[in-house]
C-alpha cells in the first residue's frame, strides 16, 4: 500500500492553520473542505488523463489549474507551499 499522501498533507495543513484549541465543528468542517479540494483536484486530473488529449493541451490544462490556485493564494495573502 502507498503512503497516505492526502492524510499527511492534511496533518501539515491543519497544524499550520487551525488554532491550538480548535473546536470540533471547526476541525470537521476544515477537514471536509480540505478533502473536498483534494477530491476536486483528483477528478480534474483524472478528466485530463481520460480525455486522451495531446501532451501540449494537457500541459495547458495543468498550467491553468496551477495559475488559478496561485491567483487564489495571492488574493488571500498566501503563497504556494505554505
Amino acid at each position: 500500500m502507498t503512503k497516505p499522501v492526502i492524510a499527511v498533507e492534511w496533518n501539515s495543513y491543519s497544524d499550520l492553520v487551525l488554532p491550538e484549541k480548535c473546536g470540533l465543528v471547526q476541525y470537521q468542517e476544515t477537514r471536509r473542505a480540505f478533502y473536498a479540494g483534494a477530491m476536486t483536484a483528483i477528478y480534474a486530473l483524472d478528466a485530463i488523463a481520460k480525455a486522451n488529449l495531446p501532451h501540449k493541451v494537457e500541459e495547458q490544462w495543468m498550467t491553468s489549474l496551477r495559475q488559478e490556485i496561485e491567483t487564489f493564494l495571492k488574493e488571500h495573502g498566501l503563497e504556494a507551499g505554505q
